[in-house]
């Protein structure tokens, strides 16, 4: 049975380039996680977008992972 590695996946360049490494360089099954915050700033419909994108072609060009999201809402006014 393998490990299984979770990474909590911000879409930023830090935790892509933490998701890239594992899966370069470990056999675990990977699932990374990406969390939608929702507030003022609106900043979550871009995120997705890079996301979305980045999750394709580390697919094609690295391996096969498995991905999931979950959202939070703010609201501030």
């Amino acid at each position: 049975m393998k490990d299984k590695t979770i990474v909590l996946w911000s879409g930023g360049v830090d935790s892509t380039g933490a998701l890239y490494k594992i899966l370069k360089e470990y056999d675990d099954d990977v699932v990374a996680h990406h969390i939608h915050y929702k507030n003022y700033q609106n900043r979550w419909e871009i995120e997705k977008i890079a996301v979305d994108t980045m999750t394709s072609w580390i697919r094609d060009n690295v391996r096969r992972f498995e991905y999931s999201e979950s959202t939070f809402e703010i609201d501030l006014n």
